[in-house]
This record gives C-alpha cells, sequence and structure tokens, in this order.
C-alpha cells in the first residue's frame, strides 16, 4: 500500500508488527496436555495470542500518538511532500480520520488509567469534544461515572450521557448526578425490553440513591489521581446534607 520507507539495511529496525504478532500464532488443533496446568510452548502461544489481540484493541490510541509524532516532527518527508501524503499513500487514510486519531489518543491515554476493561475508540470519541470544551478532566469524570453505572460502557452510552450534562459551566458532583439520572433511565428502558422491568422496593431504592449520592467507586479511583477533588467533592455533598436536615429534619430529631 503506497510506497515504503527509504530505510537502508544499516539504519534503524523496523518494531515488531501486528503481522508479526499473527504470524507468531500457532493453531494447535487440540490442548498439548489434558492438565490445568500450561506447556511452555502453550504459555509462548498465549502470550503471542494475548499480543495481538490488545494490538487491536489499543490500535486506535498507538496510532494517534505515532501518527502526531509523524506529522509534528514530520517524519514522512524523507518520502512524501506532505502529512497529508504520506497519510493517503502510506497508509490508504484520509487527513481528517488521522485528525480524529490524534485527538483521541492522548485522552485515551488517560482514561486508560481509570478503565477496568480495554477502551475502544467508540468509547473515547465521544468525549473529545467535551475535553476540549470542558477539559480532560471533565471528560474523565462522564467516563468514571458511566463506569460506574448500571449499564455497558458503549460508544452510544457515553454519548448519551455527555448530552446528558447541563450547559454552562461543568462541577463534578452536578455532571455526575446527571449522568446518573440519565443511565437509570436507559437501565430502566433495557428491562423494559427485557420483560424484566420490576418495581424496586423500597428499601432497594433507598440503597441505591445513598450509592449514587456518594459514588465510592469513582471517588476512589478520584483519589489516585486528584485527592484535592475528592475533599472538594465530600465537602459539597456534606453541606447539601447541612442544608437538607437543616430544612426537613425537625429539631429534636436532628439533635439526636
Amino acid at each position: 500500500m503506497g510506497r515504503q520507507r527509504n530505510v537502508t539495511p544499516e539504519g534503524p529496525r523496523k518494531p515488531k508488527g501486528i503481522v508479526d504478532l499473527v504470524q507468531e500464532i500457532v493453531l494447535p488443533g487440540r490442548p498439548l496436555s489434558d492438565t490445568d496446568v500450561l506447556m511452555v510452548d502453550e504459555q509462548r502461544n498465549l502470550l503471542a495470542c494475548e499480543a495481538a489481540i490488545e494490538a487491536v484493541k489499543l490500535a486506535f490510541w498507538a496510532a494517534g500518538k505515532a501518527l502526531q509524532a509523524v506529522r509534528d516532527g514530520r517524519l514522512y518527508r524523507a518520502d512524501y511532500s506532505s502529512f497529508d501524503a504520506y497519510c493517503l499513500e502510506r497508509w490508504d487514510i484520509q487527513r481528517d480520520y488521522a485528525d480524529k486519531l490524534i485527538r483521541s489518543w492522548s485522552l485515551a491515554e488517560q482514561l486508560h488509567k481509570l478503565a477496568e476493561r480495554k477502551l475502544n475508540e467508540a468509547q473515547v470519541r465521544p468525549l473529545v469534544g467535551l475535553a476540549k470544551a470542558k477539559g480532560s478532566d471533565a471528560a474523565e469524570t462522564v467516563f468514571v461515572a458511566v463506569q460506574n453505572g448500571p449499564v455497558p460502557v458503549t460508544g452510544a452510552v457515553i454519548a448519551g450521557a455527555v448530552k446528558a450534562l447541563p450547559n454552562g459551566e461543568f462541577v463534578a458532583e452536578e455532571a455526575v448526578g446527571h449522568v446518573q439520572k440519565y443511565l437509570e433511565t436507559v437501565a430502566a428502558g433495557q428491562k423494559s425490553q427485557n420483560g424484566k422491568k420490576r418495581p424496586p422496593s423500597a428499601e432497594n431504592t433507598f440503597e441505591a440513591r445513598v450509592e449514587h449520592a456518594v459514588p465510592i467507586d469513582w471517588l476512589r479511583k478520584l483519589a489516585k489521581t486528584d485527592p484535592g477533588k475528592v475533599v472538594e467533592f465530600l465537602d459539597a455533598v456534606q453541606q447539601q446534607l447541612d442544608k437538607a436536615r437543616g430544612e426537613l429534619v425537625p429539631g429534636p430529631v436532628a439533635d439526636q
């Protein structure tokens, strides 16, 4: 596909690519052993298989970072007149798609540290615009809120969560509340479609509201990157609790 790089035999060696990984995979046909312990050859084959799977899962992230390096360093200049030509002739992709990958990779690298499962391009792309407009921390907050929610983390769900955000300044606890309400609506719709919708008990509803008010899993992850924001969030929750207690709980009961 297109022209190859003009590299002399004494030049740098090309890193191992996906084709090399695929060629290392052996199709055994059957297990080499009846035990649960993998033999050395099986262990080696498993490593090759998982390396290939991971390469595909993270391809958009790696490609975006690599394309930015090529673009910013003009590493294409030995064989191509422009970055546009490099993208089209070398990789058969348009410049606008290359730019999308470039815009996504840094956010993917940030979210990767928080993701419970491997990220994919569809999950990251809806957050790129949010990160540009409100900052990468805002995108991180929405992603973690969706991840802690009751529905699978898909690109469509994340896109819906971003649309559910209020206009104006991004406030983390307010944004999480809007995302949680949106996810509850999605979950209810899924249960209805599956014919399994059941009215929740008062106890379950009460516990769910408490968990939503203080998303402990999200706070644990946030504490690893920004403990100050955890304190700020908890202080805001405490202020709301004090306000609610003062307005709703009778004086003698509130003093107990």
